[in-house]
Parts: structure tokens; sequence; C-alpha cells
């Protein structure tokens, strides 16, 4: 049964994945700002754990976004017999 009339659609129509990846990446790192110590090995480690983050928040902020309907808009108000403000 097709709905001819749909009133939703997803949320996630249009869906940047780069930009996506980056506001995850943002969110990943105001989770974990800083690593243990600061030598070469720690770091890497704690880049990696930040990239894995960052596309686990992707994935979920995709997910909930293209599982969460928005309401489509609606036409403007179209009153009858009303021509719209005229200039004098």
């Amino acid at each position: 049964m097709k709905d001819k009339n749909k009133k939703v659609e997803s949320e996630a129509k249009g869906y940047n994945p780069d930009e996506g990846y980056f506001q995850a990446l943002l969110k990943a790192t105001q989770e974990n700002p800083e690593p243990k110590s600061y030598s070469k090995q720690d770091r890497e480690s704690h880049q990696k754990s930040l990239y894995s983050r960052a596309r686990q928040i992707q994935i979920l902020d995709y997910t909930k976004k293209s599982l969460t309907p928005v309401k489509m808009k609606k036409a403007p108000f179209k009153m009858k017999g009303f021509s719209g403000f005229k200039n004098k």
C-alpha cells in the first residue's frame, strides 16, 4: 500500500559523510581530550582510539538520523479571495 501524501521523510536525507565524521571526531575529542602521557607511543594510541571512537559516533548518529522521521513542510497557507497587499 503506497502512501501518496507522504508526510514524513528521513532526517538523514542529504547526509554528508565528511561533515558527519568531523562532528563525530569533535565529540570524541571532547570525551577524551588528553593522552595519558606525551610519549610517542601513547600519543599514537590516543589518536587511534579517537579515530575509532569517532567512527562509532558517526555510525550511531547516522543510524539515529535515518530512523528519525521528520515532518515535511506544509505549503504556505492560502486564503480564498485574498490577492495580497497592494502598494498605493
